[in-house]
């Protein structure tokens, strides 16, 4: 039931309006200070929680190694890639890609951590109906070829997530997921920082220009950053790499609900489609071993 709920709050409230509060943003601050800014936000909240949760501290080299892994893989590298990519890219575009998340972790967990976790023909199946979902939603996207470049930046943060989850699903068990959070949002602070640093913008910092970009900001910072980071590390703690990452099927599902309901779009059959192949995965994910117990239980009856 936990899992559940987390799994929904992570792909809707957590990260599933996390592109369109960037795309405000993006009007007025670079993609260095959006994540720094949100990041530091997100680092302040977790270690105001572990304070008040009297957690101790876990072993400092352990700990400060997931931080570097999750704070770069997970954070620094693919949210400056997904940044970036958003100025030119629209965001139905980036749900594509996005969505190929939970089949790259699961070929990468199937072939450098197959002794660790259990895969089975579920998890594959389910991973397709999901893929094949976001694609259809999206199949009447007119592709432009200038775009070549800010594609593969969006791949290669698909690609840097996969290796996080598997990373975290396999190293991280030992580590409180709150202390691996907090320290994978300060490594993503100061890489970011070191990043800005060499391009020369150290001294060059943008603000918010309006209450809705605040508030925006602070969103994506405390519940997009922080809490959802700590989720999003007891999830796969709890779960598996892949059950993980594919909260950005439900993420898709979400941005399509908000653009009916805010934005007043109009539903198509693709789409309408296309949720229909996302809904299936997601129940093949947390009901799979039930159908498979049924199936079994019918073939007995004949």
């Amino acid at each position: 039931m936990v899992n559940g709920l987390c799994f929904i709050f992570l792909g809707t409230l957590g990260w599933g309006i996390s592109l369109f509060l960037v795309k405000l943003l993006l009007v007025s601050l670079t993609p260095e200070d959006i994540i720094i800014y949100r990041m530091a936000l997100g680092a302040l909240f977790l270690f105001v929680l572990i304070k008040h949760q009297k957690i101790k501290t876990a072993q400092s080299g352990v700990l400060i190694k997931e931080g570097v892994v999750m704070g770069l893989m997970n954070i620094a590298i693919p949210f400056y890639l997904i940044v970036v990519a958003e100025k030119t890219v629209s965001s139905s575009l980036a749900s594509i890609i996005n969505g190929l998340t939970p089949l790259f972790t699961f070929l990468l967990g199937m072939i450098f951590y197959s002794s660790g976790q259990r895969f089975h023909f579920f998890n594959l199946l389910s991973t397709l109906l999901g893929l094949a979902g976001v694609v259809v939603i999206n199949m009447d996207y007119r592709w432009n070829e200038k775009i070549e470049v800010d594609l593969f930046a969006l791949i290669m943060a698909s690609v840097s997530y996969a290796v996080a989850a598997n990373y975290a699903k396999a190293r991280t068990k030992s580590s409180d997921p709150i202390q691996v959070a907090a320290a994978a949002a300060v490594v993503s602070v100061l890489a970011m920082l070191l990043y800005k640093s060499i391009k020369g913008e150290i001294f060059h910092w943008h603000i918010p220009q309006n209450l809705l970009q605040v508030a925006a900001l602070c969103w994506l910072g405390i519940i997009g950053s922080g809490l959802s980071l700590y989720l999003y590390c007891l999830l796969i703690q709890r779960t598996s790499a892949i059950t993980a990452s594919m909260i950005t099927y439900l993420m898709t599902f979400t941005g399509i609900v908000s653009g009916v309901i805010f934005l007043q779009e109009k539903l198509t059959y693709p789409v309408i489609s296309g949720c229909g192949f996302i809904l299936a995965s997601l129940v093949l994910l947390n009901h799979g071993r039930w159908i498979k117990n049924l199936l079994i239980w019918d073939r007995k009856g004949e």
